[in-house]
């Protein structure tokens, strides 16, 4: 991003954060989406956008953008706190079967860390793995060959696996894309199809995840394993 255009948005970060402590909350709106619109983004704008929308009743754009804000910051508990507090206003209640322990175990390993955190973790055990190589095939004293020599190994393993689950998160962020329903409601229906049979509704709010495409419909799954097809202008990725 330019130094211009960092500059620019950085102002209307503040401005917005200006707006919302007055109670302003449309105005906070606009600063902080033309803070977006530059390429400005990170867990806290994404956030103070989420308590905004929420004060003026958007919960179809507060619960994306707390959902955006988890993508930085997936262990934030102030994030985490207000997600859960708006989607207590979603109409729509879907009752999920919780995954199997070893898999609770797995997601909560993998999904520990976001994605941009995980990039630097394994940036940082490269680093520090390659300083040991170097330190073993350098270093003059004996101490220090032996020291870098023990490190590589463990250095070399934590790197493998942060840059696995670096290469897995991408893998699903590529394949799995969920979307949020920001129109007050929407018939679900069996095809994409304006004359297709409506099967259910969705409202505001609902996270959905959207498993295929058809010329203005996307084909949706909810959590309980209900499918359909919805017009695409109805919801936004994530």
């Amino acid at each position: 991003m330019p130094q211009a255009d960092i500059s620019q948005s950085a102002h209307f970060f503040e401005q917005g954060n200006t707006f919302y402590q007055k109670g302003e909350y449309r105005k906070a709106v606009e600063n902080y989406e033309s803070a977006l619109k530059l390429g400005y983004e990170n867990a806290a704008l994404y956030y103070n956008l989420g308590n905004s929308y929420f004060k003026l009743n958007k919960i179809g754009k507060c619960i994306l953008s707390y959902e955006r804000a988890k993508k930085f910051a997936p262990r934030d508990q102030d994030i985490l706190y207000n997600l859960q507090i708006a989607q207590l206003r979603v109409v729509d209640k879907i009752v999920t079967v919780p995954p199997y322990f070893l898999a609770r175990i797995w997601i909560g390993f993998k999904n520990y860390l976001g994605i941009y955190q995980l990039s630097l973790v394994a940036l940082i055990f490269y680093i520090l793995m390659i300083a040991a190589l170097i330190g073993k095939i350098l270093a003059k004293k004996h101490r220090l060959q032996k020291f870098a020599g023990i490190t590589f190994v463990p250095l070399f393993i934590l790197f493998l696996v942060s840059a696995g689950l670096f290469a897995t998160r991408l893998n699903e962020r590529a394949k799995t894309k969920e979307a949020v329903v920001l129109v007050e409601k929407v018939d679900v229906k069996s095809s994409p199809a304006e004359d297709a049979t409506e099967v259910f509704a969705l409202h505001e709010g609902i996270k959905v995840k959207i498993k295929d495409v058809s010329g203005k419909y996307f084909k949706i799954l909810l959590p309980d394993g209900n499918v359909g097809w919805l017009p695409k202008d109805s919801i936004e990725i994530i």
